[in-house]
């Protein structure tokens, strides 16, 4: 899966229990939010406030594809994503 770093966001925005703060975390602890989303489990759980919840709820929507659907709605509107 090819991805951007806007991209990578918007998926790190819209996985469940996973607010701002644990999502500036990811990106300082990673580096970017693309090599947070590409991270194994057995690193995410090292984190700080990453518990088995969040873990599968992580897994469950990278697997679901669901944000593939927001991904399509913002290049059908012509949307500029706008990040923090």
């Amino acid at each position: 899966l090819k991805l951007e770093e806007l991209e990578a966001l918007l998926i790190l925005t819209s996985i469940p229990h996973l607010g701002s703060i644990k999502i500036r975390l990811l990106i300082q602890y990673f580096g970017s939010a693309l090599q947070a989303i590409n991270a194994k489990n057995d690193d995410l759980i090292c984190l700080p406030g990453f518990g088995p919840k969040i873990i599968q709820s992580w897994n469950d929507h990278l697997k679901s594809g669901h944000w593939k659907k927001d991904l399509a709605l913002a290049d059908q509107l012509q949307a500029h994503l706008i990040t923090y």
